[in-house]
């Protein structure tokens, strides 16, 4: 289950992608899409098509329209040892992760377990593999705030050129 992007934050974040891309060497980066960049907020695993549709059907009730907060700008990060991946993170304000504990323990009564390690709200940019050159450095300082378009509940997509697919998605408006 993801944020997707509002079409201003997307031509930032990609634009940010370029840059930083530029400065890197290797032929095992891959960039993350135009249409898969996205702000998870819970990875699903593997689920019936029944189970995506119950889900899918939750994500325009109202009381998730604090999920519509503009998320500001924290930094670029490297992470990762062996592989790495490049994300955009961002901070989110109270009313946010509220709404996301809200859709947490709605997916907790799907039979999801929610993550043990802390939240930090990120768009992957770039994974590199590890024939890629050395961990790259982040170049430059992008303001990009996160402003969601919809939330969206995606599977990965094998058969299409994009990474993941959606499923399900309804917009996000401010309450």
């Amino acid at each position: 289950m993801a944020l997707l992007p509002d079409e201003s934050t997307r031509r930032g974040l990609l634009a940010a992608q370029q840059r930083w891309l530029g400065s890197m060497r290797g032929s095992d980066v891959h960039p993350t899409t135009a249409d898969d960049l996205h702000l998870t907020l819970a990875f699903l695993g593997d689920r019936s098509s029944e189970a995506c549709r119950r889900i899918g059907q939750r994500l325009a009730e109202p009381d998730l329209r604090a999920l519509a907060a503009d998320l500001a700008f924290a930094g670029l990060e490297v992470w990762g040892q062996r592989q790495h991946v490049g994300v955009a993170t961002f901070v989110a304000p109270e009313p946010f992760l509220v709404a996301l504990q809200t859709v947490w323990s709605r997916l907790a009564n799907h039979g999801w377990t929610p993550p043990t390690r802390a939240f930090v709200p990120h768009v992957t940019l770039w994974r590199a593999g590890p024939t890629a050159a050395d961990k790259p450095g982040c170049v430059g300082r992008d303001e990009v705030a996160f402003r969601a378009g919809c939330i969206a509940l995606m599977a990965r997509d094998e058969a299409g050129p994009n990474r993941y697919g959606i499923v399900a998605a309804h917009p996000v408006v401010p309450s």
